[in-house]
């Protein structure tokens, strides 16, 4: 199984877990858990932070309009401000999720955890003993930018003023 096989567990997986735990008919578990839902939703609507001892915190996060870009045609867009919903996982549910085995869908399965390809390509990107990337000439850790030559610009930096993305448009 891998990690694209995963199936989803949902609602109608919930209520029927609750009526096989609690014992209870399907109607009042379905009572039990949209009641459940609506308090949530109504106090991340009011943007308040639910915290749930042993699983998480959500909470309703601003996020201010910005300049974008239209991926397809690179025009400049506005995207709009929007609030979004936010989870923190609980350390104890963290240390849960940790201690269990890697899935199979973790490594490939000619791959284990620390094996190399045969192919010969593999270049390992992370630090060595000594603290020292492994990176080669052109090669990044992810989340690690590339340099630029001098002069050099992104592709995504455009010359135009900022005040004008999406007027007009």
């Amino acid at each position: 199984m891998t990690r694209f096989d995963v199936k989803d567990f949902t609602r109608s997986d919930i209520l029927n877990s609750i009526c096989a735990r609690l014992s209870l008919s399907r109607k009042d578990a379905k009572s039990i858990l949209e009641n459940f839902l609506e308090i949530v939703t109504k106090g991340l609507e009011n943007s308040e932070t639910i915290v749930l001892n042993g699983v998480g915190t959500f909470r309703a996060l601003h996020t201010p309009a910005r300049p974008g870009r239209n991926p397809r045609t690179g025009r400049l867009a506005k995207v709009p401000a929007r609030t979004r919903v936010s989870f923190k996982i609980s350390p104890r549910l963290r240390a849960a999720m940790d201690d269990r085995p890697p899935s199979q869908g973790d490594f490939p399965d000619d791959l284990a955890e620390g094996a190399k390809p045969e192919h010969g390509d593999y270049t390992p990107l992370g630090p060595n003993e000594s603290g020292e990337s492994q990176a080669g000439p052109g090669q990044t850790r992810p989340g690690e930018a590339r340099p630029r030559e001098s002069g050099e610009v992104k592709s995504d930096q455009a010359e135009s003023p900022a005040g004008d993305f999406g007027e007009g448009e």
